[in-house]
Order: C-alpha cells, then structure tokens, then sequence
C-alpha cells in the first residue's frame, strides 16, 4: 500500500518521506469519506472532518510548491506534475494545489463509490435526471455537428 502511495505522491508533487506520505494518505482518506458523506459542516460531523482535511493538504500541497521554487530547478522536479505546474507560472498556489487535490480525487479508488452515489441520487431525483440527458444530448449534437 504504501508503494502505491509513493508513487501517486512522486507523481504528483516529487519525493515525500515516508511520513509525509502516510500523513498525506490519512488527510486524504478523511476528505473523501466526507465528500460521500450529509454536507453538515459543523465540528463532529464527517463532512467537517473532511473540510478540515483538504485545508491540512492545500496547506501542504502550497508549502511543497514554496520549497520547490526555491530550489534550483532541476529535471526531476520538471518531470513531477506539480513541477510542471510551478513552470508555467501563470497560476496561482491555489490553483495548484485543487489541481493536485483534483488528480488525487480523480485516480482514487473510491471512485467508483462516488459514482455509484451519483447513480443513486440521479436515480432519486428525476429532475437532475432530466436535466443531465438534455445537457449529454446538448454536447452529442454539437460535437458530432463540428465533425
């Protein structure tokens, strides 16, 4: 487990130590089971915790890119997607740092989870239903009308 974890966070944002990482996966283990959690932003509820969570990695994640611009800049930085981030200079920390919380998000194994919700509350609230296949008919058409 913490191979994988190594490696999505060398990926990411270039070596952390084994702590950081483990302290890294825990925040973030937190911020997803609170994202499929009732949206109750008050101190002992999940949705809170998992608040509180992604502030601790954002926080994080905008250290990283400090330490980063002050070191000299070197090809393994440039190849870690935070470092190529930090290269183009047009974006701000915070910027940064929701991208890699997006990337994380998006290659996480509760993914499939969090679309099974989807399915669920789509299939509880019709409306949303509705709206949804307007909105993929909507992009069908123009794309197949650009072709």
């Amino acid at each position: 487990m913490f191979a994988e974890r190594q490696e999505t966070s060398e990926r990411l944002l270039g070596v952390l130590s084994e702590s950081e990482v483990n302290e890294m996966a825990r925040l973030f283990s937190d911020f997803v089971d609170g994202c499929l959690s009732v949206p109750i932003n008050v101190p002992g509820f999940t949705y809170h915790v998992a608040m509180k969570a992604r502030e601790t990695i954002i926080s994080k994640i905008k250290r990283i890119i400090e330490i980063r611009r002050q070191q000299k800049p070197t090809s393994k930085v440039g190849n870690v997607v935070l470092g190529r981030l930090i290269e183009e200079e047009s974006l701000l920390d915070n910027v940064m740092a929701y991208v890699i919380i997006n990337l994380l998000f998006a290659g996480n194994k509760t993914m499939p989870k969090t679309m099974l919700f989807a399915v669920y509350f789509l299939t509880k609230c019709p409306r949303a239903l509705k709206q949804l296949m307007v909105d993929m008919l909507i992009n069908i058409y123009i794309s197949h009308s650009l072709l």
